[in-house]
């Protein structure tokens, strides 16, 4: 009887050790905003002096699952963008590559701009665009 009772409290313990905790999660997702949200704002300001911040959150992160504790940055600026910034956005895409970044385009006309753990992307919707800044979702 006594090993069963010592078993039990090994593996309730266990748990706890195995993984980051809800404050040390959130402490590395801020940590990702406080550096993503100035890249994100600088890429901006690229198309648009003066973009508007619709949302600057943490949230769980996208794609885990819903008990999984990963959080990250929710950042995101509507712009005003025409055809004179599309084609200014080659030429933007190219100085962050030189600087380190890796771009990719989607299917949807998405571009991403990814550097460590943090992601840009621009979107177009019409005469405007959406650039989003995500970071922090705790490394697998």
């Amino acid at each position: 009887m006594r090993r069963l009772g010592v078993a039990l409290v090994v593996l309730l313990a266990l748990p706890a050790c195995g993984g980051p905790g809800d404050a040390e999660i959130r402490e590395h997702a801020e940590r990702g905003a406080d550096r993503a949200r100035p890249l994100a704002d600088a890429f901006a300001a690229e198309f648009d002096a003066s973009p508007e911040t619709v949302a600057d959150e943490i949230v769980h992160c996208r794609g885990k699952a819903p008990d999984d504790a990963s959080e990250e940055l929710d950042y995101v600026l509507h712009l005003d963008f025409d055809d004179a910034d599309e084609a200014h956005l080659a030429e933007v895409a190219a100085a962050y590559e030189a600087d380190g970044w890796r771009t990719r385009v989607s299917d949807f006309g998405v571009r991403f701009l990814l550097r460590e753990d943090i992601v840009l992307s621009l979107s177009r919707e019409g005469d405007r665009a959406v650039v989003t800044g995500s970071a922090g979702c705790w490394p697998e």
